[in-house]
């Protein structure tokens, strides 16, 4: 008979405590769901400014190569007028 009470205490307490419990299960899994989404949306906006980032960089690459080339161009012309002022004082 101690067994019967014991079987019948805790399906009254099941009774009582299951609802809220499946409530909080629920509340759980749609939190769950949400920080997922959160989670992927915050990855793809990453993704997209590191694409960003990339492209930024590569055009920062360009214009060095492209500097650098005119560079080197001047520094050209610079030594050809010394050298032509050099004959001149000649």
């Amino acid at each position: 008979m101690g067994s019967l009470a014991a079987l019948q205490l805790s399906a009254g307490v099941l009774q009582i405590a299951e609802p809220p419990l499946n409530h909080v299960r629920s509340q759980l899994r749609e939190l769950i769901g949400r920080q997922n989404k959160t989670y992927i949306d915050l990855s793809k906006e990453k993704y997209k400014l590191d694409c960003s980032e990339v492209a930024r960089l590569n055009d920062m690459m360009s214009d060095v190569k492209r500097y650098k080339e005119k560079l080197t161009k001047i520094k050209k012309e610079m030594q050809s007028v010394y050298q032509r002022t050099k004959e001149l004082k000649l």
